[in-house]
Formats: structure tokens, C-alpha cells, sequence
């Protein structure tokens, strides 16, 4: 009798796990199966933030302008296309908060710095871009994406540009004198749908640099 019941107590323990087990598995599919489906999204969402990245950071000949109404225009101007930018492409919430505000506020400075001393972007191109991988941890909310690009750019005077994980400025005492460099990157995006809409849930993770003249 003692026998017959711990039989069929391990018969329910064991149809137990074996239903777990097979819940868990079919979520892992459904899962990995709707990742591979986005999969080509996930590219083109990449893509047109990294294209986007080019339009934010150039600076118009305007800013050369002595006007100190011109200068604030321009700063107030490029301030509020960076916001919206994040606007568009990130996913605001409480574990990027303090790291958005330091984005903005090192942004701002860079710019003022940039007006200040008269200095501007002449030219800024994504020369290379490769997705080297994509992939989903499974029961994670977000899908993670390994890129590598290529930044050339060109400049008189102070600078300062996002390179698609960070603020970088550069400061020089004349506007006569060009800076010209590459700047090779590898990061880490973590990328979440939000509405319908992709969104970068994280700021992108800055995994290697090296920048050459």
C-alpha cells in the first residue's frame, strides 16, 4: 500500500516536471522563432540609427557667426535635435535615466564649447558598418546586437561628436588648424520592442575603440 502510494506521488512528480519542461521548451521556440522573424527589423533599425548619428552631429558654417543670438540660436537648435533623436531611438526607463541625463548635459557642453571657440565639423562619415552578430537570451526582454563601424571625420578648431555609444569632444586653442581622424568601434546594443517600435533599451555598451590619424 506504502508502496502504491509513493508510485503514484513519483508517477505526478515526474508528469509534473516532464509538463514544466515541455511549457519552458515551447516558450524557448516561440521565443527564438520570433527573434529570427525580426531578425531583418532588428538590421534595419540598426542601420538607420547608425545613418542617423551623421545627421545630429554636423554643424552648419553658421556657427562660425560672431552674433552671440546667432550662436544660442544654433546651440538651442542642435540641443533639441539631439533629445529628439534619443527621442526616436531609445526606450527611456529608470536604469538609463541618470545615463541619458549625462549623455545630454556632456552634449550640451561639448556644443557650447564647440560655439565658443568657433570650431565645426567639415565633415563626418559612417565609412563602415557590419552587424556581427544578433542573438536572445532566452527569458530576456531584450534582444542583443554586436556591431563594428568606422567613423571618418574632419574638422577646424574644437569638436565634439556622439560616435553612436558616446560623447567625444576634442579641443584645440585654433579654428585654422584641421583635425582629421578615423574612429573604429565595436559595441553592444540591447535592443526592445516598444509598440511596434524598435527602441535601444540600453545605451549602446562601448566594448573597443581606436582612433587614428
Amino acid at each position: 500500500m506504502i508502496m502504491n502510494n509513493f508510485s503514484k506521488k513519483k508517477k505526478i512528480i515526474s508528469g509534473s516536471v516532464l509538463l514544466i519542461v515541455s511549457v519552458l521548451l515551447v516558450y524557448i521556440l516561440v521565443d527564438q522563432f520570433t527573434f529570427f522573424t525580426n531578425k531583418s527589423e532588428i538590421t534595419g533599425f540598426i542601420s538607420k540609427y547608425m545613418r542617423s548619428i551623421e545627421g545630429i552631429n554636423m554643424l552648419s558654417a553658421d556657427c562660425l557667426t560672431t552674433d552671440d543670438k546667432g550662436v544660442k540660436r544654433i546651440g538651442d537648435k542642435k540641443k533639441k535635435d539631439f533629445r529628439d533623436f534619443y527621442k526616436k531611438y531609445y526606450f527611456a526607463n529608470d536604469s538609463n535615466k541618470e545615463k541619458l541625463k549625462y549623455t545630454f548635459n556632456t552634449y550640451d557642453s561639448g556644443i557650447q564649447n564647440i560655439l565658443d571657440k568657433k570650431g565645426a565639423l567639415k565633415q563626418f562619415n559612417l565609412k563602415s558598418f557590419k552587424i556581427i552578430s544578433t542573438f536572445k537570451i532566452p527569458f530576456a526582454s531584450h534582444i542583443t546586437a554586436k556591431v563594428s563601424y568606422t567613423i571618418d571625420y574632419k574638422a577646424n578648431g574644437s569638436i565634439c561628436y556622439f560616435d553612436g555609444t558616446d560623447i567625444l569632444a576634442i579641443q584645440s586653442g585654433s579654428i585654422d588648424e584641421e583635425l582629421s581622424a578615423s574612429n573604429h568601434i565595436q559595441a553592444t546594443f540591447y535592443l526592445k520592442k516598444v509598440d511596434s517600435d524598435w527602441k535601444i533599451s540600453r545605451i549602446p555598451r562601448l566594448e573597443s575603440t581606436n582612433i587614428s590619424d
